[in-house]
Order: structure tokens, then C-alpha cells, then sequence
């Protein structure tokens, strides 16, 4: 399946945002690495848990390390649960929900194809969506026949008020998941938020008790083995600690599924426009220095962007799964 609409990383990390993200990173993380210890250091992956770990890279006064094994890069020492919490309670979440408001719109067609793939796969129609900000998921729902019945559920009391704002008759829950009851919803969804866990076991344990038999876990979260990582690797605009906490790939998210009552069904990477208008903006910054690489990147991009190219180029790199979100559809194993 061609995709359909050209998705640009402009218009998703607005002219705002993307000015004031350093900014910002460095004022509240600095603030955070400053006032709270870390946890102990780990001497083995996260994922797989070989013992195969190097330094990747230093973002914003954490450490990251990189899995020689699996490739999968985590920061380490892991923040502790108080230094999270003051993080994101921090005037950082205010601007990252203004930021998401002001490119509302423009987020509305990713949705609408994970909308799509949730119809082709789900039987039911009752649906826990942890993490729903300022509510871009709902409001694609709503737009469709046949929407899913959405529960929202997310931590930030500010991101509730606007979702019990804008969608009267949702049922909005402030609460952490691993603090709700059981439940027997047909899908748990989490978008763009995995990727910020410390520990993905809690979180697991806790969608696998919100879900009714062979009920789905569908999640979306970047995908560390793609065109924009292979090419931005230590400076890409994803590595956010301590926000970005673990980044996974195509390959080792399986092994994190496997291991806490999950069977993948299928990944797909959705979005192959954001990985080249991503990069084209990259490549456009006119301090750079004037190399044959830069040069040919510049025209390269330009190519793959073309209209008559555009849907072949990313219908391979679908089929190849190679952009750099990918949307993860999981089954409970009962």
C-alpha cells in the first residue's frame, strides 16, 4: 500500500518547537541530572541482556550505551522514578502539549493509518488508550465509521482537562496504568510513548491486566534500524533523556514482547515521508559544511521527494520496514 499523503516533519515539529527543544532539554534535564541520583549502572542490555554494551553517545548530562548485540540503545544509569517524575511535571510536558496542539492537524493522517491497521485486526471495538495527551488519537476516531469506544487514560492532569474538554463523552482517567484495576479491553494502545519507559516489564504486566483474552497490544515507537537513524545515528533529534530512555528496533522489540506474555503479530513502519523530509531539513541547513557528501545527500533527497517517486520509494521502504517510527501489533498469550 502506497503512501497516500506526504507527511512532513515541518509541519509535525513545528517552526516553535523545533527552536525552543534544546532549550528547553537542556534547562529541565539539566536541572533533573543535577538534583537526583541514578540508578545503578547496568553492566548488561536492557533487551536481550548481553553483556556486549559500548558508550553510544552523551545527550543533555546522560550517558547512553548501545547493545552490540541487538543494537539496542538505552541510557544508563537509568533515571529514578522521582527524577521522572519531577521531569515530567516540569514546564517541559506544558510545552510539549502546546507544541502538540499546534500541530494538531497536521498529526491527524498519522493516525488515521493506525486507525486503518487497528479496524483490520481488532474484532472488538473497546479500547484503553494509555498516554492520550492532548488527544490527536481521539479526535481521528471520532472522524470514522465505525470509531472505536476509547477509554483515555494519561498521567498528566493538564493533558486531562483538555481531553475533558474537547471530548465530553470520553471517559478520562488520571491515573498511572499500572495503578488501574483489571479490565477486558479489546485493544490497549500507547502511541509514541514506549520509547520513554525505564522499565518495560512493570508496563507490560499492567497492559496484559487491562486486556480481556487474546486481546491486542498495539504501540508505536521509533525504530532505531531505518534511513533516518542509519544516517543521523549520535545526532538525531530522538535521543531525548531522560524522555528517551530506550530505543528500540524492528528486530529487538520482539525479544522485549517474548519475554512478558506478548506475541508480535506483525510491525509495520507507516511513515517513510517523515524519515526523507526529516533528513531533507537536515541536509537544508546552510552552516554545514559544502562537501561532495552533503552536496549529493541534498540532490538525493530532492529525487526521492519527487512526485513520480515518492509512492514507489515509500512503498519499499514500507515493505522493507525501514522508517524510523514503527507501529507494533502484539497479542496477549493466554
Amino acid at each position: 500500500m502506497f503512501e497516500t499523503t506526504k507527511i512532513e516533519f515541518k509541519k509535525i515539529h513545528t517552526d516553535k518547537k523545533r527552536l525552543l527543544l534544546s532549550e528547553m532539554m537542556t534547562k529541565v534535564a539539566s536541572e533533573t541530572a543535577k538534583k537526583f541520583e541514578r540508578e545503578a549502572r547496568l553492566e548488561f542490555c536492557p533487551c536481550c541482556k548481553s553483556g556486549e554494551i559500548v558508550f553510544f553517545t552523551k545527550k543533555f548530562e546522560y550517558d547512553m550505551d548501545k547493545c552490540s548485540e541487538c543494537n539496542h540503545i538505552f541510557t544508563n544509569p537509568m533515571p529514578r522514578e522521582e527524577a521522572l517524575q519531577y521531569f515530567y511535571n516540569s514546564s517541559f510536558k506544558d510545552f510539549e502539549n502546546e507544541f502538540f496542539l499546534d500541530s494538531f492537524e497536521n498529526r491527524i493522517p498519522i493516525f488515521r493509518q493506525r486507525l486503518e491497521l487497528l479496524k483490520s485486526i481488532a474484532a472488538g471495538r473497546r479500547l484503553l488508550d494509555i498516554g492520550s495527551a492532548v488527544g490527536i488519537f481521539l479526535a481521528a476516531n471520532s472522524k470514522c465509521d465505525d470509531p472505536f469506544d476509547i477509554t483515555a487514560c494519561d498521567l498528566s492532569k493538564s493533558a486531562c482537562d483538555i481531553l475533558k474538554r474537547k471530548f465530553p463523552g470520553t471517559p478520562v482517567i488520571n491515573k498511572n496504568v499500572i495503578d488501574l484495576d483489571p479490565s477486558n479491553f479489546d485493544v490497549v494502545t500507547l502511541w509514541d510513548t514506549f520509547e520513554h519507559i525505564t522499565d518495560p516489564q512493570n508496563l507490560l504486566k499492567a497492559v496484559c491486566s487491562q486486556l480481556g483474552s487474546k486481546g491486542f497490544f498495539v504501540f508505536s515507537t521509533p525504530n532505531t534500524a531505518s534511513l533516518e537513524w542509519e544516517v543521523m545515528d549520535a545526532e538525531h533529534v530522538q535521543l531525548l533523556p531522560p524522555g528517551h530512555v530506550n530505543l528500540y528496533n524492528v528486530a529487538n522489540i520482539e525479544i522485549v514482547l517474548a519475554m512478558n506474555g506478548f506475541n508480535v503479530v506483525d510491525i509495520k513502519t507507516l511513515n517513510p515521508s517523515l524519515d526523507m523530509s526529516y533528513l531533507a531539513n537536515v541536509f537544508s541547513d546552510t552552516s554545514l559544511d559544502e562537501t561532495p557528501a552533503v552536496r549529493a545527500s541534498r540532490i538525493l533527497l530532492d529525487v526521492l521527494l519527487e512526485k513520480d517517486l515518492f509512492p514507489h520509494i515509500t512503498s519499499k521502504f514500507r515493505d522493507k520496514k525501514f522508517a524510523g517510527n514503527m507501529v507494533v501489533v502484539a497479542q496477549k498469550s493466554d
